[in-house]
């Protein structure tokens, strides 16, 4: 997009299209991300995690959830990591997660606990041949990972110059 397209003037937005969903049709998921995190300014977080959604995706397409040496990749495990939001609060030293319905006990005859928020990576691994499945809290979890990949790649990728700008650029 930071380049200079030429198109025919009765040439649609598909058309121009055309040739870089082609290219990016083409790529594995791992190839595209690591081909846009190559080209972006600041790389994506959390690149490696959202490969292994994408492993997971293909485990639970592939093979009904059974994990296989696809997901291993030679190793005896699969770890799944997924970015997630945490909303914690400090005692001391250790971070304590919120979690629903559960009571804030400051500690250290505090009164009251400051509410924080971070985005963390959650890991969880699986042996081959176990079944891979998800919890709701974990599925909003992902959900949350795939949002925060979209505004990442909102904010990151460059923006396409259109042409009236150029020219008032040029002047």
């Amino acid at each position: 997009m930071n380049k200079k397209h030429s198109v025919k003037s009765d040439a649609t937005i598909a058309d121009f299209m055309k040739p870089f969903e082609a290219k990016a049709a083409s790529l594995s998921f791992p190839q595209l991300l690591a081909d846009v995190n190559d080209r972006l300014e600041t790389k994506l977080d959390f690149a490696e995690s959202y490969k292994s959604l994408q492993a997971a995706r293909n485990c639970l397409e592939h093979r009904a959830g059974i994990v296989g040496k696809p997901e291993t990749k030679g190793k005896d495990e699969f770890e799944i990591s997924v970015p997630r939001m945490k909303i914690f609060y400090m005692r001391g030293d250790d971070e304590i997660e919120v979690a629903a319905g559960q009571i804030v006990q400051p500690g250290e005859g505090k009164d009251h606990a400051e509410i924080l928020m971070k985005i963390e990576e959650k890991k969880r691994t699986l042996k081959v041949g176990e079944r891979l499945a998800f919890t709701l809290s974990e599925f909003n979890e992902i959900a949350f990972a795939c949002h925060h990949l979209g505004q990442q790649l909102v904010g990151k990728l460059p923006k396409p110059i259109l042409v009236d700008e150029a020219v008032e650029g040029a002047g």
